[in-house]
This record gives structure tokens, sequence and C-alpha cells, in this order.
């Protein structure tokens, strides 16, 4: 089975229902299997979606479903690791492509290119699945 780690902006898409039925269909398959999160996205997402009440309580909801990855000393040490080789990359950002690769997911993002050349990532921008 594939697993996904699925990015802040993803997750606020899902919930927004943003998505096309298509994507929305294939999301949904997912999201009832099993999903994985960074707690930076559970940071950005609660975050962002304060302000908007039913949203939040969906997203609060929505991430009881799934199987949270706080900061270890693995993924301290990879995103150490990686920085190392990449520079100019948000530390928030590193952290959730350290967490997808130390837990052999693949990361669904709509911001592919702030996790462009990291080496062994593999990331999906659901927005471009037909």
């Amino acid at each position: 089975m594939t697993r996904y780690l699925i990015d802040s902006n993803v997750m606020i898409h899902y919930i927004g229902r943003r998505f096309s039925d298509t994507t929305e269909s294939r999301l949904d398959q997912i999201f009832n299997e099993s999903f994985h999160y960074s707690i930076i996205s559970r940071i950005e997402v609660l975050n962002e979606q304060k302000a908007i009440s039913d949203e939040y309580e969906l997203l609060i909801k929505f991430l009881s479903t799934g199987i949270q990855h706080d900061v270890d000393i693995v993924i301290c040490d990879t995103v150490i690791e990686l920085r190392k080789v990449i520079t100019k990359r948000k530390l928030f950002d590193m952290i959730i492509a350290a967490t997808a690769l130390v837990n052999d997911c693949i990361l669904l993002t709509q911001n592919v290119i702030d996790f462009k050349n990291i080496p062994g990532l593999v990331v999906e921008n659901p927005h471009d699945w037909v």
C-alpha cells in the first residue's frame, strides 16, 4: 500500500472542496485508507483556519483520522543532513520533507517547487491528477 504524507495546502483544499470530482474521489480513497501528516502541517492548517470556525472544526475532526508524525531525533537528523545539501529552503518545508522521507511516504502538496530536488523525496500535486 502506498503511503502519503499530506501537506497543509492539500488538507485545506480538500476540506474546502476545491478539487475536481475526480481528484476528490482519489483523495477520498487515500484518506479513508490511511494518511500521514507532519505536526508542522497541523500547526499550519489550524493556525490558518482559526478564523473560519466551520472549517476549523472539520479540520480538527479530519486530523483525528490521520497519523500525525511529531518531530523526533530521526527527523531532526534528516533535516540537518538535507540542509547540508539544500540551503535556501524554509525550515518547516524541510521538516515536512524529512518526515515524508523517514516514513517512506509520497508527499502530496500543491507547492511542488518548495520540495524540488530533495534527494529521495517523491512529490505529487493532486491538482495535476487527471
